[in-house]
């Protein structure tokens, strides 16, 4: 973690755990000290930062409505969803809150007693070339964060995926797709791709997995996630 996110943590706890009504910080039993260490796997899950604390009220544009719903619906159908291996592949426009729903799915998983484990395309693809150099911390790293993670999420899955220039590399992270639809681990999957350019852009092996395991769920969330946060 980085001193930020320390920093966040002991906020948080002066706040809800020190400052709980009930015990003030001196029962570890108490549900401040749950909601404490639950905040703790989700910082450690590397969960963005700006959507540490978004929830679903605070898409309160009408048009975010459908996509709430469904998300709400993954959400509530998590234990269901955790033992068939389904997960979701969210896609939609840049900045129409496709990282902010991860997040909150993210969150909502670990709130529940699951681990998760948040990468984006780019840090997957970091781990995989360094894996493919012979690194073993690296691939001790990928295999306890993203194999054997319950829920992973990979942000901005897009068009840069056909720019990588290693093949062994993209194998590799085709197994890693294909490992965890074969152990019914889900995947959570943000892109600005729609559905019918997957096989165009990611090839058919991926193209084929994900249709066998993830529900399309379209953003359409008519402002920016981040330029709110920074408001």
């Amino acid at each position: 973690m980085n001193e930020r996110e320390l920093n966040y943590l002991r906020e948080y706890q002066k706040i809800n755990v020190l400052g709980c009504p009930k015990c003030k910080g001196a029962n570890l039993y108490c549900s401040c000290y749950t909601d404490y260490f639950n905040k703790l796997k989700v910082v450690k899950a590397n969960v963005p930062f700006q959507f540490l604390d978004w929830t679903f009220e605070m898409f309160d544009s009408p048009d975010a409505v459908p996509t709430v719903k469904k998300v709400k619906k993954y959400v509530e159908d998590i234990d269901k969803n955790y033992k068939s291996g389904k997960g979701v592949y969210i896609y939609g426009s840049v900045g129409n809150g496709k990282t902010c729903f991860a997040s909150v799915i993210l969150r909502h998983v670990i709130n529940k007693g699951y681990s998760g484990c948040f990468m984006t395309l780019d840090q997957c693809m970091a781990l995989l070339r360094e894996r493919e150099e012979g690194t073993a911390s690296i691939e001790e790293r990928l295999s306890k964060e993203s194999l054997s993670a319950d829920f992973l999420v990979i942000d901005e899955m897009n068009t840069r995926y056909s720019q990588i220039p290693s093949p062994s590399v993209k194998a590799t992270f085709e197994e890693l797709i294909r490992s965890r639809t074969n152990r019914l681990l889900p995947l959570i999957v943000t892109s600005n791709i729609v559905p019918q350019g997957v096989e165009k852009n990611f090839g058919g092996k991926i193209k084929s997995l994900f249709d066998a395991f993830l529900e399309n769920i379209k953003t359409e969330v008519e402002f920016d996630c981040r330029a709110k946060i920074r408001r």
